[in-house]
């Protein structure tokens, strides 16, 4: 998961595969999918803070 993050912060301009923007308050909130697990994360000024790591049945919480 770590190395995915780290191209999305490389390039975060570009399409990203299992990246999908997701809906609701706050706006500006990412999924990276990977198996069961998911990071939430939004890019603020060219960098990508994570939010949240965890299992799909918990991340969204």
């Amino acid at each position: 998961m770590m190395e995915r993050l780290e191209a999305i912060a490389a390039d975060p301009a570009a399409q990203h595969p299992s990246v999908i923007a997701m809906q609701g308050e706050p706006p500006g909130r990412f999924r990276l999918r990977q198996g069961d697990w998911r990071a939430v994360f939004r890019i603020e000024d060219a960098e990508v803070v994570v939010d949240r790591i965890g299992h799909r049945r918990e991340v969204y919480d």
